[in-house]
């Protein structure tokens, strides 16, 4: 079996510069019981190669769509080496059980220190970090590939007291998707519908072709609530609305078959002249 360990250690067990993301026996990684952190698809773990790293253990691989997402991921974060990307070591395969072996990236994530911790940080602090990501997501869209979920959580923040040094690391690919050269836009169904609504782009939300403007919008989102401490749309219940917006979608699906008689609902009577229908009424209210 390739061991990364073997090719790409110097002398006193550290990786080298030459590091190419390869696969770890058993034997080498030692994955410890505490957990650092949780998604929906995958668990993070704290481990040990001769040195600290973390392992993130994919809750299931249950077909090939599973272990294609899985692949893709992997590719895409083998290819990305920048100061402030968390680096891909390696992977690790075991009892049908897949991983991803990554740098361990010492802190905490943006949306705890601010929200949970409760602390701030200091306006010139803040231009530095945004300064690092903003040079990372323009080196990730240099390599073709929109991150897609750009949100605190996904954001390593490492803040070193004693001199007022700061630093910030993006942790999270998993709905990274590639978007082949020539390109700047791809079809809203090649990305699917994954991702935080609070920091969705409009054109993800409204199902159109989305591009690397989309992670842009994004990382604004993500700025503004550095600066104010506050949640976006905090004052608006966004699971409701969607679910609101779901309903309607299904009071329609009846009158689908009417949909090619629509150029001809301005000829129709007034709403008040049909039965009490709540999707009729509302369709007919809707092009008036």
């Amino acid at each position: 079996m390739f061991s990364t360990l073997e090719y790409f250690t110097n002398a006193d067990g550290s990786f080298n510069d030459c590091l190419v993301a390869g696969r770890f026996k058993k034997s080498e990684l030692e994955v410890k019981a505490e957990k650092t952190g949780s998604g929906t698809f995958a668990d993070v773990y704290r481990s040990e190669i001769r040195f600290p790293c973390v392992t993130k253990k994919m809750r299931a691989i249950s077909g090939s769509d599973d272990l294609n997402s899985f692949v893709r991921e992997g590719e895409m974060m083998r290819n990305l080496r920048h100061p402030n990307i968390v680096k891909m070591l390696g992977i690790h395969i075991h009892n049908n059980t897949y991983s991803y072996v990554l740098e361990f990236a010492q802190g905490v994530n943006l949306f705890d220190y601010l929200h949970k911790m409760q602390k701030s940080i200091a306006f010139t602090s803040q231009i530095k970090i945004h300064q690092q990501v903003c040079d990372a997501v323009a080196y990730i869209h240099s390599n073709r590939v929109m991150h897609r979920d750009l949100k605190p959580q996904a954001l390593g923040l490492n803040i070193i007291y004693r001199d007022s040094s700061s630093s910030i690391k993006i942790c999270d690919f998993g709905l990274a998707t590639f978007i082949p050269e020539g390109l700047d836009e791809v079809d809203p169904m090649h990305v699917g519908t994954g991702g935080t609504p609070a920091y969705l782009a409009p054109e993800i939300l409204k199902r159109k072709a989305v591009g690397f403007k989309a992670d842009a919008y994004s990382y604004a989102v993500v700025m503004w609530e550095t600066f104010t401490r506050r949640l976006p749309w905090a004052d608006c219940n966004l699971e409701q609305e969607c679910l609101l917006l779901l309903l309607m979608l299904l009071s329609l699906l009846p009158l689908l078959p009417l949909l090619p008689l629509l150029p001809l609902l301005p000829l129709l009577p007034p709403p008040s002249c049909f039965p009490p229908t709540p999707a009729l009424g509302l369709m007919l209210a809707m092009f008036r």
